[in-house]
């Protein structure tokens, strides 16, 4: 909710902006109209909003959300025109312009936020509607001015790039975004979209240790798909890329290999790195890529896959894994431990019980916060995330009841502010 954008800027002494006052009150009011789906209600508050302020921006992105896609892109281009003009004023007419004072600097001057997500809408919206090449255009201008991407817009453009057939610029990228990590260094200007051709080399096993649980699979199955498409299924860069991939993210070939559908909208709960959520928002947009027969064949046909993506019965004395992708159900309750049958979940349920409720505590503690309520009063501390490998122990509680909350969650928490968390109504 807009408080919550509010609250963040408020802590970090940016107070509250341009935007007036009486105007954010009427517009938050109707952001949560809007999501309650009381629509008629929330345009009647948004009308007095932008009669209050007609320069709120903010205002417009709820519009395009109420609307249907196509005339949400015309009230987006609207608010993007209206806010380069509002920021000229501001800021001087060269805001935009790369010799200026403010391009790379967006984001950190309080005024141009309004700006840059009017910019992330379009890029959602542009997604929905397939256009890939004003996509692009737009994530790399978002870059242009924020190479720190503070909307998280750069999530989405290796999977645009590889749309486009624009395979080696979207290896180069994803490359960028893992040379970020590896080596951690200010973004350069244009946020690493000033392409070249990507380098064909392996990662050492050091560089693969440091990657395993601080790179988003999102940026590693990118650079699977690019490789396999410039240097072929036996090529070993693809091949290292692949592994690296379903190591960091199983839930994106379980769903590819096991042929679930693909997603028909974004899932916008809050979420933790390479979580089945963000395997969800990435099949979103990216699915169709993974499903041409080549690229299925290939990554079905690999053993190394193949031991990710097969599941062995979460009973510990049991020792059955899956032949087929899907093939045991798992826990109804966290979706977390997998089973061969209700026999060995049923003699696991005193092992598991324990967990199965931090599982969903911390669900539920995730989804408070990030919409600014209050943490449940019965949740206490929490364990293992319930969507996170293993390997990742995240810790998460009330900081009123003195304990602290896992800066990791912290940074991988997806608050609704800035990504609407509703799809566009028809």
């Amino acid at each position: 909710m807009l408080n919550q954008k509010y609250r963040a800027e408020l802590e970090a002494g940016l107070g509250y902006g341009a935007v007036n006052e009486r105007a954010r009150e009427i517009l938050e009011k109707a952001w949560d109209l809007a999501r309650k789906r009381r629509t008629t209600e929330a345009r009647t508050h948004l009308d007095q909003a932008l009669a209050l302020d007609p320069n709120n921006l903010d205002a417009y992105i709820l519009g395009a959300s109420l609307s249907i896609v196509e005339h949400a892109l015309g009230v987006l281009k609207y608010a993007e025109k209206r806010g380069k003009t509002i920021l000229k004023l501001k800021l001087g007419k060269n805001a935009f312009e790369d010799s200026g004072p403010s391009v790379g600097k967006f984001w950190e001057i309080l005024e141009t936020r309004p700006y840059i997500r009017v910019l992330s809408q379009q890029i959602y919206c542009f997604m929905m509607v397939k256009k890939y090449k004003e996509c692009c255009d737009t994530i790399c201008e978002s870059l242009r001015l924020c190479p720190s991407d503070n909307e998280g817009n750069s999530c989405f453009l290796g999977s645009v790039l590889l749309h486009l057939n624009r395979n080696s610029d979207a290896l180069y990228f994803s490359q960028f975004q893992i040379g970020q990590i590896l080596q951690p260094a200010p973004y350069p200007p244009y946020g690493g979209t000033l392409f070249s051709n990507p380098r064909r080399s392996l990662l050492d096993k050091d560089q693969e240790r440091r990657l395993e649980d601080w790179v988003p699979g999102y940026t590693l199955y990118t650079a699977a798909l690019s490789s396999f498409r410039l240097w072929g299924a036996d090529s070993h860069e693809a091949r290292q890329y692949l592994h690296l991939a379903v190591r960091a993210n199983p839930h994106i070939l379980v769903r590819v290999l096991g042929k679930v559908s693909k997603p028909a909208q974004r899932n916008m709960e809050p979420r933790s790195l390479n979580s089945n959520a963000d395997a969800h928002d990435y099949l979103w947009l990216a699915q169709d890529l993974w499903t041409k027969p080549s690229v299925w064949e290939w990554a079905n046909n690999d053993e190394v896959v193949k031991s990710f993506v097969l599941k062995p019965c979460s009973r510990a004395k049991c020792p059955k894994r899956e032949i087929k992708i899907r093939e045991f159900q798992r826990c109804s309750g966290c979706h977390q431990p997998v089973y061969c049958s209700s026999a060995c979940q049923s003699q696991d349920w005193v092992n598991h019980k324990k967990a199965c409720k931090e599982h969903k505590n911390m669900k539920a503690a995730r989804h408070a916060f990030s919409l600014g309520r209050d943490i449940p009063e019965d949740f206490m501390v929490i364990g293992k995330d319930d969507d996170v490998d293993a390997r990742s122990n995240h810790f998460m509680v009330n900081k009123a009841r003195g304990v602290t909350i896992d800066p990791s969650i912290l940074r991988t928490i997806k608050l609704p502010v800035d990504n609407i968390a509703f799809p566009v109504m028809r």
